[in-house]
């Protein structure tokens, strides 16, 4: 009996890490690294694939500043979706570097304020209590 119980929790773990990372979720670009080669004064092409695999739509995708890189600004990249997104290159010096770009985006979120009723009681000496903050939509319920 304990060996069928020992291996029900087994088996439930090692469903559970699989689920882990069935439900992992991110902004993928691809290639992740680009070796960039190009002549001063020249302005040259790369192009990147950017899939959202995050269950919500993004917006405003934006990168971060680099020495002579250009991005193209994305408004909008659904659940799911992919795009092939440029970027220019355009230097008047020679140099040898490693740069990092960072991404940011905006998302939407439903935000969700239980509505409540607050009870105030009217008294000889005041209403208590004497102040409160409520949300639109609350009740306020004198007694």
């Amino acid at each position: 009996m304990r060996n069928i119980k020992f291996s029900k929790i087994v088996l439930l773990l090692i469903i559970f890490l699989f689920f882990i990372n069935i439900v992992n979720a991110e902004l993928l670009i691809n290639p992740t690294t680009i070796s960039v080669s190009t002549n001063t004064n020249v302005e040259k092409v790369y192009e990147i694939n950017i899939t959202n695999s995050y269950d919500f739509d993004i917006f405003n995708i934006e990168f971060s500043d680099v020495q002579d890189v250009k991005f193209t600004n994305i408004q909008q990249l659904k659940s799911q979706e992919s795009i092939l997104a440029n970027f220019t290159v355009r230097t008047t010096n020679t140099y040898n570097i490693q740069n990092t770009s960072k991404i940011t985006f905006s998302y939407y979120d439903t935000i969700t304020n239980p509505i409540n009723q607050t009870e105030i009681n009217i008294t000889y000496s005041g209403f208590s209590p004497a102040y409160i903050s409520i949300i639109k939509g609350s009740n306020i319920k004198f007694i």
